[in-house]
């Protein structure tokens, strides 16, 4: 693993581990902090890059070759 990438997952991980914390001893506001944070840090560590906006518009104008943009 890269040393960027091994940054990334122990971000992640801490991250992850006191969303779990704030979720598990606070109350109100701070349990849905908890559970925002938490499902961000799922989604963006199991979402694909291919998916990702920019990835797929090129994928497109590669595939099409259009010759004008639709508006």
């Amino acid at each position: 693993m890269s040393g960027a990438l091994t940054a990334v997952i122990d971000s992640n991980l801490t991250a992850l581990i006191a969303g779990v914390l704030l979720f598990g001893f606070g109350s109100g506001p701070i349990r849905g902090f908890a559970t925002s944070l938490t499902l961000g840090l799922l989604t963006h560590l199991f979402h694909p890059p291919p998916s990702s906006p920019a990835l797929l518009l090129a994928t497109w104008v590669r595939w099409r070759r259009p010759t004008e943009l639709p508006i």
